[in-house]
């Protein structure tokens, strides 16, 4: 699945040459327009979802298309899942009650909220950590698909720090805290992020290596 976005020719070019290179889908990008309108949503969604043919992942953030809206884009063929990035899992669990059994409802919220949403009927969950250490993400998913909460909390109580620090300046850590750690990590050079987001700061990226010596899968 590729991320596309941007005005909704660039991403339907995007979505074409993604399909071509061999992905299977796409996820379409949350959209940021101020003047964003729930039909324009939806209208956006069905013109990358017509440009190729592969399924459709929507990123739903910000605010909450109505529910008109959200059955409009569940409607959609090609949508197969939604990623659900807004932190209230009573509307989720609403959404995944009433939709479930059409279309796969993720939690886009990463590990932090990941055992929540899994009550409230989520299938699975995004995650940054995964790409610096995939062991303590895949621990805590198989253990919420064994329905083993305990073990999914203990889990989840050592994920926490990295994740509370990805939160941190209204979630402005999000990516840079991810590169930085994959950089500490070895797993790429440079931890350079593209404007207008910003690098962490001294102190965050101190505390960030302090809790890099002591993030390990759990056994």
């Amino acid at each position: 699945i590729v991320g596309v976005g941007g005005d909704v020719a660039s991403a339907a070019r995007a979505a074409r040459a993604a399909l071509t290179a061999g992905a299977v889908g796409v996820m379409t990008h949350a959209l940021s327009d101020p003047y964003l309108t729930a039909d324009g949503t939806v209208r956006y969604i069905e013109q990358v979802a017509a440009a190729a043919d592969g399924v459709v992942v929507p990123y739903i953030r910000g605010r909450l298309p109505s529910d008109e809206a959200l059955e409009r884009i569940v409607s959609i063929p090609q949508v197969i899942a939604l990623k659900w990035a807004i932190p209230d899992v009573q509307v989720f669990a609403g959404f995944a009650q009433r939709f479930g059994g059409e279309i796969v409802p993720i939690c886009g919220l990463a590990e932090l909220w990941a055992p929540f949403f899994a009550l409230a009927g989520g299938r699975g969950f995004t995650s940054g950590l995964v790409n610096v250490d995939a062991g303590l993400s895949l621990a805590l998913l198989q253990a919420l698909r064994d329905g083993a909460w305990p073990e999914a909390m203990r889990i989840w109580q050592a994920i926490r720090p990295f994740e509370e620090l990805r939160a941190r300046h209204d979630a402005g850590n999000n990516v840079p805290a991810v590169k930085e750690a994959m950089e500490i990590a070895g797993v790429i050079g440079c931890a350079t992020v593209r404007p207008p987001l910003a690098p962490l700061s001294p102190a965050d990226r101190a505390e960030l290596a302090d809790l890099m010596r002591t993030l390990a899968p759990v056994s």
